[in-house]
Parts: C-alpha cells; structure tokens; sequence
C-alpha cells in the first residue's frame, strides 16, 4: 500500500456500523496478520473523470513486517523499516532516504488493512471481483477531510482473502486495486528489502540522508 497502524482492527469503528460486516473485515485481519510474510501481485486501475482512459499499473509486492519491496516497470523500491531505496531503471538513477510512514504518504502495508481507520462500514451486497464469489462492503469514513468519500472492499466468500478494493475520491476519480495472493511464509532472507547500490556502479546516486 501501507501500512499502512498495521494490524488493530477498527478499534474505533462507529457504532452505527454494520456488526456482521465489522466482524468479516476482523476476520480478515487476523488471517493477514498471522502471516509472517506476504507476497501479492497487484493491478491498480485509475479511471480519471476527465479522462476516457485509464491509467494502469502492474507490479509485485512483498511485505514483512515494516519491510516490503515493490516493484513496478517504472520504479522498485526496497525498505528495511529505517531505509528506502527506489531504483528507477529507465533513469539509471537510485534515490535513497530515510524511511518516514507519514512523509511517504501511501503505504504498501495499508492496502491489506486500511480499514484500520474510523469508518462507518457496512455490507453492500454479494457479487463478484475478478471472476471470483465475494462479498462487497461499502467504507465511509467518519473524518470529513478525507479526499475519498467512500471505499469498497471485496473479500473472497470462500477464503476470506481480501482480493481488492475501490477508492472512490472527491474529485471524481476512481482507484481500483486487485490483489493476487503468491505466497505466505516464505520469506526467510531479510535481503530483498535491502539494495546494494554497489551492484549498479553506473548508477547515478542521490543520497537523502
């Protein structure tokens, strides 16, 4: 996401809340933070009011703990908790800085518990998501300087896996992020969330620290 804060499940869900629908989304908190590791493809579909096409972003995502490492064609980001290098391939350029939740905005952790918010939450209905059966809850958060005004979370009726969401924003705009689950546990080396700037010596390199 992301993280964002990761894993205390609506503590402070508004009491107008739909029960059922604060106890499946509980649910699948805790199947996610029982797992040592995660490993995710993602899509992510922008669809822009002004704007007839859509914007889409592929790529991988990797979390443990306050580690993760993402990837996409444009850019791969590696963070250890303290540090955050982002490689951007095209540019042949590697920016490193200290790594700040609340100066990087968006998270890679939140995509798997951003309810951990205060909202009003309720379910919408059963449909489908990416061909599979779920259940769709609508999110409104209870803050009213949020740019989004409502999100959507679709959750696997079978697995309780979360298999994506849909931010709708203020200004028009539609965010839609599918998850595709590749792996529990099984990340055991803690390299992957780290870059050796020394293995792209043709690198430019901007150290932020």
């Amino acid at each position: 996401m992301i993280l964002f804060i990761l894993w205390t499940l609506l503590q402070t869900a508004n009491t107008s809340s739909d029960p059922n629908a604060v106890a499946l989304l509980k649910k699948t908190s805790a199947k996610y933070k029982a797992y040592s590791s995660i490993e995710t493809s993602f899509t992510i579909k922008v669809d822009l009011p002004d704007n007839p096409n859509d914007q889409n972003i592929q790529g991988k995502l990797t979390i443990k703990g306050s580690k993760f490492y993402l990837s996409t064609p444009e850019m791969n980001s590696y963070c250890d908790g303290k540090t955050i290098w982002n490689h951007l391939p095209n540019d042949n350029q590697i920016q490193i800085s200290q790594y700040t939740k609340s100066e990087q905005g968006f998270d890679p952790q939140d995509i798997f518990t951003i309810w951990d918010k205060e909202f009003t939450t309720r379910i919408k209905e059963s449909g489908t998501f990416n061909s599979k059966a779920a259940t769709i809850l609508e999110l409104f958060p209870i803050k009213k300087n949020e740019s989004y005004f409502k999100l959507e979370v679709y959750i696997e009726k079978s697995t309780n896996n979360l298999l994506g969401l849909k931010m709708f924003e203020k200004n028009g705009t539609k965010t839609t992020y599918s998850l595709t689950l590749l792996g529990v546990n099984r990340i055991k080396d803690d390299s992957v969330f780290t870059l050796n700037v020394k293995n792209f010596p043709k690198a430019e390199i901007i150290d932020l620290r």
